[in-house]
């Protein structure tokens, strides 16, 4: 037998106000946070995916600067993952044998939520633009569902 557990925190993300307030041409200025991000722990994965956090707590960064949120100062969700698996080998004579294999991925076919919708940047971070009209909610899961494979080889 053999598994591989795969546990950790969500990516971290940055807000993005979309505009160039800073009029410095980049356009890579954070929104303003005006509020509290975070929404309760306690609600339903259907509220979480409809609004990951509070996207009321941020605005527009003001005219000639650079916003206040800081970069990847949010954080995703977080992620869990079981593989498992199973190898038995059956002698047939002196030199010749068969292995059976069965692999396990997702066992427990857990769904994992990705991180919100928003961009990838160039610098390998998860962006969200402020003009996004998907901002704070979650199009994709992080993982397949549950996999099952079977194996037979013979060995000679």
């Amino acid at each position: 037998m053999n598994g591989i557990a795969t546990v950790r925190t969500g990516f971290p993300f940055t807000i993005r106000s979309g505009r160039d307030n800073s009029l410095t041409g980049i356009n890579q200025d954070t929104a303003d946070q005006i509020g509290d991000w975070q929404l309760p722990d306690d609600r339903t994965r259907g509220e979480k995916i409809a609004r990951y956090f509070n996207t009321s707590a941020f605005t527009f960064n003001a005219l000639g600067t650079f916003g206040n949120v800081g970069i990847n100062s949010l954080e995703g969700p977080g992620f869990w993952n079981i593989d498992t698996g199973v190898t038995r080998s059956f002698a047939i004579g002196e030199s010749k044998r068969i292995e059976f294999r069965s692999l396990f991925y997702n066992i427990f076919n857990n769904v994992n939520l990705g991180s919100p919708a928003g961009a990838q940047s160039a610098q390998g971070t998860l962006d969200l633009a402020l003009t996004s009209p998907t901002l704070g909610r979650i199009t994709a899961t992080a993982n397949d569902a549950r996999i099952i494979e079977f194996g037979l080889k013979f060995v000679f």
